[in-house]
């Protein structure tokens, strides 16, 4: 049975942000490995680590032992095999995430609706009731589920991926390197979801994208740009909407209660560039600035 997704989501975010989606019909996913979660990207190694140390069948030591290898081996090019993610939330007029995401009470809490994703532009990966196995990944798709933040559920996924490529035939039996490299693609789409637990509270569902190289064009299925974000150079890539007045990817947009212009002044900005939302909320959430 598969998760069922929620018929609304949100996406807390400054002025500049609401602005580029609007002006633009463009969502960026920007690069994981710069998240405000220090434990991204790493939570998966880690679990692995940890399975390495258990009880398990020599063989699928030798194998975890060479994708733990591997992996260290391309964090200095990981931009590339590393997921892209767009962030939202079940929750709507959070306190915690209107300071933090959306500019302390400056910006907005911009209502999705995952049903503009149809199917042939996302993917929903079904990580949390049960994940299918074998998997075909896209890289010009978006895969949509929650994130996960139960430890021992995120060591059973691991679990079963390695089960799957130490005893399925069709994969048990590739050459050894390209093993080890589809174990990762595989490894990585999953742990994408995966968050440390002390960020439950935001209930954050996530799309996710993978730009990797596609060999044979010697391209880039997306192209990857770059921002900077205080000290950083954070790389983001993009993924063009195309919204309907019968498909529509706004429903309710919040705006922060710090935010100066008027209801009015928003409305107009987004209606002048063809987006269709719901209706416009001024947020009862107060945050009182002290200048």
């Amino acid at each position: 049975m598969k998760t069922k997704i929620p018929e609304e989501l949100f996406h807390y975010c400054p002025l500049s942000s609401l602005f580029g989606i609007v002006k633009s019909n463009i969502l960026r996913l920007t690069c994981s490995k710069y998240s405000n979660d220090p434990h991204e990207n790493i939570i998966g190694e880690n679990v692995l680590k940890e399975i390495l140390k258990e009880n398990i069948l020599n063989q699928q030591k030798i194998f975890i032992t060479e994708v733990i290898k591997e992996l260290e081996r391309g964090r200095d090019w990981s931009i590339f095999h590393t997921p892209y993610v767009f962030c939202m939330t079940k929750k709507k007029e959070d306190l915690n995430q209107w300071r933090i995401y959306a500019d302390n009470g400056r910006g907005f809490c911009i209502g999705l609706k995952p049903a503009f994703f149809v199917t042939g532009i996302y993917i929903q990966s079904d990580i949390d009731s049960s994940f299918n196995f074998p998997l075909d990944l896209y890289y010009d798709k978006l895969y949509i589920n929650k994130c996960i933040y139960e430890s021992e559920k995120q060591k059973k996924f691991i679990i079963q991926i390695i089960d799957l490529f130490t005893n399925y035939p069709e994969i048990k039996n590739l050459d050894n390197d390209k093993k080890v490299i589809s174990f990762i693609q595989y490894f990585k789409l999953i742990t994408s979801f995966f968050k440390h637990e002390s960020y439950k509270d935001e209930e954050e569902w996530r799309l996710v994208c993978f730009p990797v190289c596609q060999q044979s064009f010697n391209e880039y299925k997306f192209k990857i740009d770059y921002l900077t974000k205080r000290s950083v150079i954070v790389p983001y890539m993009e993924f063009p909407i195309q919204s309907t007045f019968e498909n529509p990817l706004f429903s309710d947009i919040f705006i922060g209660s710090n935010v100066i212009n008027t209801s009015q002044e928003i409305a107009d900005f987004i209606q002048n560039n063809k987006a269709n939302f719901r209706k416009l909320i001024r947020s009862k959430v107060k945050i009182q600035e002290i200048h």
